[in-house]
């Protein structure tokens, strides 16, 4: 399960305030360095090291097994539905249909827990890992790192992410 959803507005902020400093740099040169700092992020071996935490908790487990559960027999009445449906009686047809409606709504409820879950700790996660990507942008910058990849690949965020996994 990809580790994927949506960022908030604090998101954005913090986005804006760890590239500024990127910025300034761009305008003497005209050309901007790319920074991805959710994969800078989430690349950190803290930030992969939390995420397999997660997938390793019992409730974490319990829900994504649940949720493959009610996909697959989702799947299964729709499939049966779909090639016995003509042949069931018009109550038999209406239970099968409740059926799917409920599957449909416990599989949204047991997905949207999972969701939560990443959210909050990616919420955790950029939290103490933003504040560090700023200061650090900030010392890049000092000690011009950014100048030279400007002219190469024009993406620092592998670069920002190797030098947060040096960081306590």
């Amino acid at each position: 399960m990809e580790f994927m959803m949506s960022i908030g507005c604090r998101w954005v902020i913090a986005l804006m305030m760890a590239v500024t400093a990127g910025t300034v740099l761009a305008q003497e040169s005209g050309e901007a360095p790319l920074l991805d700092v959710q994969r800078a992020i989430l690349n950190t071996d803290d930030a992969q090291r939390q995420v397999e935490a997660l997938r390793e908790e019992e409730d974490f487990k319990s829900n994504q097994e649940e949720l493959e559960s009610l996909l697959e027999e989702l799947k299964e009445t729709e499939e049966y539905l779909n090639k016995e449906g003509a042949l069931l009686s018009q109550e038999d047809r209406e239970e099968q249909q409740r059926k799917l409606v409920r599957l449909r709504g416990d599989a949204e409820h047991v997905n949207n827990k999972l969701q939560q879950a990443q959210q909050e700790l990616l919420d955790r996660i950029l939290r103490k890992k933003v504040p560090q990507l700023n200061a650090l942008l900030t010392e890049m910058i000092d000690e011009d790192d950014i100048g030279m990849y400007m002219h190469s690949s024009f993406d620092i965020t592998d670069k920002a992410t190797e030098r947060l996994n040096r960081q306590p």
